[in-house]
């Protein structure tokens, strides 16, 4: 999935262009990235996907990629919970 990652500790922010999808990760507290809070820390992964668009404009950074029509979010979401412990 293409996507971009900012990092300001202790929280590393996904963003992903296929779908917007957004994961949010306390390494301090979780170094595995297992237990994704981009919906419970709303204001966190608010700011943090600011200051990375912020970031990828003002470095000219590629940011429009065509959808893969084979990119399938149910089968990745089971995929991804069969690798969790």
């Amino acid at each position: 999935r293409p996507g971009s990652v900012i990092i300001e500790a202790p929280w590393k922010l996904h963003y992903y262009y296929e779908d917007s999808g957004l994961e949010l990760y306390n390494l301090l507290e979780d170094p595995g990235e297992r237990i994704n809070l981009a919906d419970s820390e709303l204001s966190d992964s608010r700011d943090l996907l600011t200051q990375l668009q912020d970031w990828l404009s003002a470095n000219g950074a590629p940011q429009n990629f065509n959808p893969n029509p084979l990119y399938d979010s149910v089968y990745e979401n089971r995929l991804m919970r069969k690798l969790m412990p």
